[in-house]
């Protein structure tokens, strides 16, 4: 029996998980998680600053915010590296024009990036209003937001290279 050529989109699945493995990959071989203090501390003030704007209090000391009674550290996985990640090999794996995989990424790494700080931003002012929801938001209700978000921006940006 003869084997079948693949279609486009399985050959698209192929390249997007090939390509979320190798980045995978080369996060843990670098450590590249363990290097990220800088963002983090950037991240972290970011989310103060934008939350003071919807009246908080909160503070910021390099990756740790104080809202309320709560201490929230931002880690490597606040950053949103993952979800960055998933975004970039849906981008490289699209068959799109190599200049607009690059317009992809520059563009969708940017919006992800700031609706990942308003997100934590938002977490800070809940924290200091409902401290006893925190938990719950920032486990379910966002990581599904932005998950969902990030879904959003890798389809709209496919169906605009077309």
């Amino acid at each position: 029996m003869a084997c079948r050529a693949w279609t486009p989109a399985q050959r698209f699945v192929l390249r997007f998980f090939v390509l979320l493995w190798f980045l995978s990959v080369a996060l843990w071989v670098t450590a590249l998680h363990q290097s990220l203090g800088p963002l983090q501390a950037t991240i972290a003030s970011a989310a103060v600053q934008i939350a003071r704007v919807a009246g908080s209090q909160a503070s910021a000391s390099n990756d740790l915010i104080r809202a309320g009674t709560l201490l929230i550290e931002i880690n490597h996985e606040c950053t949103g590296v993952f979800v960055l990640f998933i975004f970039a090999a849906f981008v490289l794996a699209y068959p799109a024009r190599p200049r607009w995989r690059l317009v992809g990424l520059i563009a969708g790494v940017a919006l992800l990036s700031l609706v990942n700080v308003v997100r934590l931003a938002m977490l800070v002012r809940l924290a200091e209003l409902w401290p006893s929801s925190f938990e719950y938001f920032h486990e379910y209700v966002w990581q599904g937001i932005f998950l969902g978000m990030t879904v959003f921006a890798a389809l709209y940006w496919a169906r605009s290279s077309d």
